[in-house]
């Protein structure tokens, strides 16, 4: 490669940069169809013409915007994995984690402009599904299957366990989504009292560690 053309590739991965910060920016203050390419060239400077040579499309740019902050509590979750600590603390240190992740206010408002585009566009609805939530659902089940062959008596299959654990969680993500400022958010206290008994149901009801509460998130 010629230093000319890496100093071409260098610049064009700050500009795609720029424009990625500008569009989410934009579609966070004035939503998706309100937000124009040209509001987003005018914001991150640059050309129209890059901005298509880069994602082909405002779509192809919303993609982008969605797919790079995708955040999931994977890695999280096999971090604590790796603690084996015993069921009610891991799951409680879980819970916390995924509730901080998923009720970041910018995450909040991407799900709701993701929802609204999935609506029309299922390839879009099923690459969200895939990048979002399957990870974290499928490093659960790992961690309810090492449970089991730990000697846990689970009472119920470890994919089931890990669906209804995510379910209890993001609830609140779902209220946030739809319902905006009319949600009220768990307590440490009632995230607490979900999980107990989400530990009773599984067959994994045992000491645990006091509920902690962490730093909001930013």
């Amino acid at each position: 490669m010629s230093p000319e053309h890496g100093k071409s590739d260098e610049r064009l991965n700050q500009r795609r940069t720029a424009i990625l910060a500008a569009a989410r920016r934009l579609f966070l203050e004035k939503g998706f169809e309100e937000t124009t390419l040209s509001h987003v060239v005018g914001l991150a400077g640059g050309s129209l013409a890059t901005v298509y040579k880069l994602f082909g499309s405002k779509e192809g740019l919303l993609h982008a915007v969605v797919f790079e902050r995708v955040r999931t509590g994977a890695d999280f979750i096999r971090d604590v994995a790796r603690q084996d600590l015993p069921p009610p603390v891991a799951l409680k240190e879980v819970g916390l984690e995924l509730q901080r992740r998923f009720l970041d206010a910018d995450d909040v408002a991407l799900a709701r402009i993701s929802i609204t585009r999935s609506s029309c566009d299922p390839a879009f609805a099923r690459q969200f599904y895939e990048r979002t939530h399957m990870p974290t659902m499928e490093a659960l089940q790992i961690l309810f299957e090492r449970w089991q062959q730990q000697g846990h008596e689970l009472s119920t299959s470890p994919r089931l366990l890990a669906r209804i654990f995510l379910s209890i969680l993001i609830e609140d993500l779902r209220s946030e989504t739809f319902y905006q400022n009319c949600a009220t958010r768990l307590s440490c206290e009632e995230r607490g009292q979900r999980i107990a008994f989400f530990l009773r149901g599984a067959g994994l009801e045992g000491e645990g560690c006091p509920c902690r509460e962490g730093p909001p998130a930013s």
